[in-house]
């Protein structure tokens, strides 16, 4: 015997997963605000990070060209092999040291350090290959974090220290003001985003209360509310109201015809209804009974639009059963109970 097939869940009702779950499940305010605030979020945190980025490129570039314009100073004063000593940097600059071809210093600024190399000989030689580059100097006097540049003075190498202190400085402002100012403008966006979502909608809850109110009976005098904004909920108004409309026209007539229809039929019912209690008192035979249903009825239905003739057949074909009041006589009770609930409807 052949085994029955695996059971598959239909694709429209398997699990989702849960946060898919959740997120449909959301009011349509509550979506939008979220994906505001997270777009806007994106763009408060890369803007802070840019901004951050391009002050510590802007500051740094200043610092360079600062050290380079004295380091070119500096340098056509030594170019003659015979520069002052001790050299005088111009302002922004943090210290000044002329070296050699064996690396050894031969003149500084004032507060410098003489005799001793700032500089290891790996970074001089990046420095006079024209990199700027920056350094961590844990010796005295000259700690913290430097700027470095250097331009050849003839057979001399001119070194120059900017402190990085004031850029760093700025960025950790920068930092602490995108740290607290950016949710705080993320938290005002999105409060603002909830209140004017819900201020956008209110014109569909109105028409939500206004569809809820609507019955049947008061559909002619009654309308969906029509916002005053011109927009694409005021349009969607105008067009409900127009289908509204058009059901009412409808529900019209059809009401118009039935009322007509049962006041036609109703002597050709009470008629048949007269035939049918006759017939079923006198006990008379059912092709008889059918002989005098139709010597009865049919000539008061000739009198009648084709129109109503055809509802009433459509209705006697369906609710009827005529087959069943020829095989047994005791259906003719359920046949008048059956017209009576049709005129009453039709009433």
């Amino acid at each position: 015997m052949a085994e029955p097939p695996p059971h598959r869940t239909p694709i429209a009702r398997r699990v989702r997963p849960w946060p898919w779950h959740w997120w449909t499940h959301r009011s349509l305010r509550l979506r939008l605000t979220i994906v505001a605030t997270a777009i806007f979020s994106l763009a408060v945190a890369t803007g802070a990070l840019l901004l951050i980025l391009l002050q510590g490129y802007s500051l740094t570039r200043v610092l360079d060209q600062t050290a380079d314009k004295s380091a070119v100073a500096i340098a056509s004063q030594w170019a003659n092999g015979n520069g002052p000593n001790p050299v005088q940097p111009i302002s922004g600059v943090t210290t000044v040291q002329v070296v050699n071809g064996s690396n050894d210093p031969v003149s500084s600024s004032p507060g410098g350090e003489g005799v001793t190399p700032i500089l290891t000989n790996a970074q001089l030689a990046r420095a006079r290959g024209g990199e700027h580059f920056n350094i961590t100097n844990t010796a005295a006097p000259l700690e913290g974090h430097f700027r470095v540049l250097a331009r050849p003075a003839g057979t001399y190498t001119v070194v120059v220290l900017t402190d990085l202190n004031r850029v760093e400085d700025s960025q950790r402002l920068l930092v602490r003001t995108s740290v607290i100012g950016g949710p705080i403008a993320v938290a005002i966006l999105a409060l603002a985003t909830y209140v004017l979502c819900a201020l956008s909608l209110r014109p569909v809850a109105a028409l939500r209360h206004g569809a809820e109110d609507i019955t049947a009976a008061g559909l002619a005098d009654q309308r969906l509310p029509v916002p005053s904004a011109q927009d694409e909920i005021h349009s969607l108004a105008i067009t409900l109201n127009d289908m509204l409309d058009r059901i009412d026209s409808a529900t019209t007539r059809q009401r118009t015809f039935v009322g007509d229809a049962a006041h036609e039929l109703r002597s050709p019912l009470a008629s048949l209804r007269v035939q049918l209690e006759v017939a079923q008192r006198l006990g008379r035979e059912i092709d008889a009974l059918d002989r005098a249903i139709t010597a009865s009825i049919v000539p008061q239905l000739e009198g009648l639009p084709n129109s109503k003739v055809k509802a009433f057949t459509d209705w006697w074909a369906k609710d009827g059963d005529l087959l069943q009041l020829r095989r047994s006589l005791a259906a003719t009770r359920a046949l008048i109970s059956g017209l009576d609930l049709f005129i009453a409807e039709a009433e």
